[in-house]
């Protein structure tokens, strides 16, 4: 149980804990250490504190009151595939067909595709002014559809987190679309799911994980992740930025790597029609196996023929319904 469990009532926990003071004669501290790690003493003495106050006839505490309808962060265990800033359809689907090769070859059964942010474009509600006609939003609708029957016939299930650019259609409608709406405009699939935060975790035998699209941008590669690395206490896979690199946090106490993405930069209007100084974006995404980050990106930054072979042979897997497999 945690922390905001509706069912830890004061009443509830002070019975608990006397029941086990009678048996045990713990302190209330260590057993509450014991007993809930994710909440505080001050939190349980409260609860209790409240809930005597009320039985000896004062105003009760009414926590319903004030619900909050922010889903929790997800936490899972084991490997995972993560890609990040699709931005379907401006995609380079030839570097796309890699994230499924080398899962059909390196990761066993569950397969987990993590989407960390910006699957698609949004372009139709970008607040930026347009200089030339961009893809509409059914066109991209129609080609995150494809992508992800493509992803499903390879991944047992599918984690989408909430990027910049997947925002642009929810802020658009002020909120009156949530998020499984969303996804249910391109996939019905159970297998994928969606959340509107723009993280989750991982945990592993060597280490927790957090994966998320971040808000923050840095020129220079690594450093945002290292500060996320550091104010979250894990290694960090962060999308977002379009930089490709994997290295350790300031402090070097964890692993940091930014992921790349599966764009194709030739697609991108506010690239190709502008000259900056602006650093060049890398495509890349990553697998998380055994608890260790393994990053892939272009033919200069990862030699293919290692992971993929090199024996002019292809072995397919016959495709199988996994749920009926299951069944």
């Amino acid at each position: 149980m945690t922390s905001n469990d509706d069912k830890l009532t004061g009443e509830y926990l002070w019975a608990e804990y006397e029941g086990a003071r009678k048996a045990t004669e713990i302190g209330q501290r260590a057993w509450v250490r014991q007993q809930y790690p994710d909440m505080t003493y001050g939190t349980w003495w409260g609860r209790v504190y409240r809930s005597k106050k009320a039985a000896a006839g004062y105003t009760p505490a009414a926590p319903n009151l004030f619900p909050n309808f922010i889903e929790k962060e997800r936490v899972f265990t084991g490997d995972a595939m993560i890609v990040s800033d699709v931005h379907v359809p401006c995609t380079d689907y030839d570097f796309a067909q890699l994230v499924t090769a080398i899962a059909d070859r390196h990761m066993r059964r569950p397969r987990r595709l993590i989407i960390a942010g910006d699957f698609y474009n949004a372009d139709a509600y970008s607040s930026y002014r347009q200089l030339i006609k961009l893809p509409s939003w059914s066109d991209e609708i129609r080609a995150g559809e494809h992508l992800l029957h493509m992803w499903l016939e390879t991944f047992d299930n599918i984690e989408w987190l909430m990027g910049n650019h997947d925002r642009r259609k929810l802020e658009f409608d002020d909120g009156a679309t949530d998020v499984k709406q969303l996804l249910a405009m391109f996939c019905r699939d159970e297998r994928v799911s969606i959340t509107p935060l723009d993280r989750c975790f991982i945990d592993t035998d060597n280490g927790r994980w957090m994966i998320c699209h971040g808000a923050n941008y840095g020129i220079n590669q690594l450093t945002v992740a290292s500060e996320y690395a550091v104010k979250h206490q894990c290694h960090v896979i962060a999308g977002h930025e379009h930089h490709l690199a994997v290295g350790q946090d300031r402090y070097k106490r964890y692993t940091v790597v930014n992921n790349g993405g599966l764009f194709d930069p030739r697609k991108l209007a506010y690239v190709q029609t502008k000259t900056t100084r602006s650093a060049n974006m890398a495509r890349g995404f990553s697998m998380l196996k055994n608890g260790y980050a393994y990053v892939f990106g272009e033919a200069h930054y990862t030699d293919w023929g290692i992971w993929l072979g090199d024996d002019n042979e292809f072995v397919i897997p016959r495709q199988v319904d996994v749920r009926v497999a299951a069944a």
